[in-house]
């Protein structure tokens, strides 16, 4: 987290020792009274551009959730993944009698078109590809305390490609 003041900020990103950017210069207008979540997301090659990864950014949620809930968004982050269903359903639910998704249609580098409110709990976390039930990964548990805000990040593994995973931010509490 990096306290910035409203206005135009720039961003750049390095590959660790060098000082070449793998993001060039990108530029972001920020409120001054909003929190914002900026994802470095696609892939990158010296030897084959034009893979250049670019930053993302998202306006964050920052008022408490209503007493007993809980609040969280998808932010799908994966270049290897194509669009995706996300099931967020009680642990051991079988998602074959679930209809509709809880977020369809999800997109590169799109996030949820909302947060999700939902009573404090363990949930499980399914992603399919979109339109059908076949899992891209394995069910996750979360459990989810009262007032908490989260981001679920939908990554490629290390070195790129599927199957995807998770990167979970604490946005409040």
């Amino acid at each position: 987290y990096q306290k910035v003041s409203g206005g135009s900020t720039t961003v750049e990103v390095f590959q660790t020792g060098t000082t070449t950017a793998v993001i060039p210069s990108t530029s972001f207008s920020l409120n001054a009274s909003s929190q914002y979540t900026v994802i470095a997301t696609g892939f990158y090659s010296a030897t084959q551009p034009p893979n250049v990864p670019t930053a993302v950014q998202f306006t964050d949620n920052s008022t408490a959730p209503t007493s007993g809930n809980v609040e969280f968004r998808i932010i799908h982050a994966s270049p290897s993944t194509p669009t995706v269903d996300v099931y967020v359903v009680p642990p051991g639910t079988d998602i074959t009698q679930v209809n509709p998704a809880t977020i369809s249609g999800l997109t590169y580098q799109q996030a949820s078109p909302s947060y999700i409110s939902l009573a404090a709990a363990t949930y499980s976390v399914i992603v399919t590809y979109s339109g059908t039930k076949q899992e891209i990964i394995a069910p996750q548990d979360y459990g989810l305390t009262t007032g908490q805000i989260r981001t679920l990040v939908l990554v490629d593994n290390p070195g790129g490609g599927n199957p995807p995973s998770w990167m979970l931010l604490s946005d409040l509490n």
